[in-house]
């Protein structure tokens, strides 16, 4: 045990001492790191090709190929990025995420109302978080998976709780949530990861697979009177992102239907069309098959509008 500890206090002195080296360093490093990542490790090799080729079928090998190593490229950086986000200032984080588009969610916030603010994972999801905390003039809840590893898991914690958002653990979302309902506040969910088996799930098509969605993301606007909107994060250059607020709906909601996670989904699918590399494509997102009807957790699939 005082081993295991002492390894990972070691890994985390050299983590911070990474952190403090300018990003055109870090950048050098990250392409080292890509190198590793894509010819010696082949980091999950099997999941990413096999993701890339069930979304885009049309294209050749060398096509699947040549996306997936830009992919290992944004993925070696966001490594980078997510260590320089322990000692980043908030003056560099504003000018590296630019926020474009915002002038509607503002305008709620100023008439004193909440929102739901749901994001993907595109790169880098980490320094969104950041950059949003530190815009948003209320306070901003986030859900948190935890992860296997506690000291790593209190590490993230502390990350991206760095500039005021309030990490919420999946466990105990939906009770504070609901405990704090007349609070106002933006309520963020990274929305495209994938649902506990049991849980009561949302089935849509999606990068042309059968694919289960958090039903909460339909469900928790509708009960809270929320309306919802969709964080777009755009890689504008190394170490450059763009920031958009697309709404996705408002309320009053008709009752029995998915319009929500339906319009969320195709905004999630047309955002990685933009720019495929920028997804996490090395997420085992599709490991649990649809359930057969009738079983706990199937809804029925939505259509593409």
């Amino acid at each position: 045990m005082s081993h295991n500890r002492s390894i990972f206090e070691s890994a985390m002195l050299l983590i911070r001492l990474l952190s403090r080296l300018p990003l055109r360093v870090l950048y050098v490093l990250s392409d080292l790191f890509y190198l590793v990542l894509f010819y010696i490790i082949r980091y999950r090799r099997k999941v990413i090709w096999t993701n890339l080729e069930m979304a885009y079928p049309e294209k050749s090998p060398r096509e699947i190929r040549r996306l997936a190593s830009r992919f290992y490229h944004n993925l070696a950086d966001a490594v980078v990025e997510t260590i320089k986000s322990i000692t980043f200032s908030q003056a560099e984080l504003c000018r590296r995420v630019v926020i474009t588009d915002s002038k509607l969610i503002d305008s709620y916030v100023r008439e004193g109302k909440s929102a739901l603010v749901v994001t993907a994972h595109c790169f880098n999801w980490e320094w969104a978080l950041l950059r949003s905390s530190l815009y948003s003039p209320i306070p901003v809840d986030a859900l948190y998976t935890s992860l296997t590893n506690p000291r790593f898991d209190r590490l993230f914690l502390d990350l991206r709780g760095r500039f005021g958002c309030h990490m919420i653990r999946n466990e105990d979302f939906a009770l504070q949530v609901l405990r704090t309902k007349k609070k106002q506040r933006i309520i963020a969910i990274n929305a495209d990861q994938v649902p506990q088996p049991r849980s009561k799930q949302f089935w849509t098509r999606f990068l042309n697979r059968d694919t289960a969605f958090i039903d909460m993301v339909e469900k928790l606007p509708r009960i809270l009177d929320y309306s919802v909107f969709f964080m777009k994060v755009n890689r504008v250059s190394r170490g450059h992102f763009r920031i958009a607020f697309v709404p996705i709906a408002d309320p009053p909601y008709p009752s029995g239907t998915h319009d929500i996670l339906n319009r969320y989904s195709r905004m999630v699918e047309e955002h990685i069309g933009e720019d495929p590399a920028n997804w996490l494509w090395s997420h085992r997102r599709w490991k649990h098959p649809r359930p057969a009807p009738g079983v706990a957790g199937d809804a029925k699939i939505g259509q593409k509008s």
